[in-house]
């Protein structure tokens, strides 16, 4: 078993609000190293500062449930992207992801993060 960290960045996908919904598993787009990825590693997913700057760090903890293979985005997240949406997606390289911890969630309560 082996962790990653998958980098989200909020000018082309806004992160928090996704996760704001709660979603249970989600496909997320493998741009390196699909063929390393499998069953049961642990992802933790880190956001980036983006243009705006807001605070970075890592957001949640997913496990992978399956392999990165090609599929399409969530339909439920296909709002969620700002550029390029017709793109983003598009049926690509994607691991399936099952949220364990979300802690953009503690954050918006008014729990300290790591970069705060």
């Amino acid at each position: 078993m082996q962790t990653w960290i998958f980098q989200g960045n909020p000018d082309k996908f806004d992160l928090d609000a996704y996760l704001g919904t709660s979603p249970t598993q989600l496909p997320w787009l493998v741009t390196r190293y699909a063929q390393q990825i499998a069953v049961g590693d642990r992802v933790f997913i880190w956001r980036t500062q983006g243009n705006a700057k807001a605070a970075a760090g890592v957001i949640a903890e997913a496990t992978v449930v399956a392999p990165a293979m090609p599929r399409p985005e969530s339909a439920d997240a296909a709002s969620f992207w700002h550029d390029n949406a017709e793109q983003a997606v598009q049926v690509q390289p994607r691991a399936l992801l099952r949220l364990r911890a979300n802690f953009a969630r503690l954050e918006s309560e008014g729990f300290p993060t790591a970069c705060q």
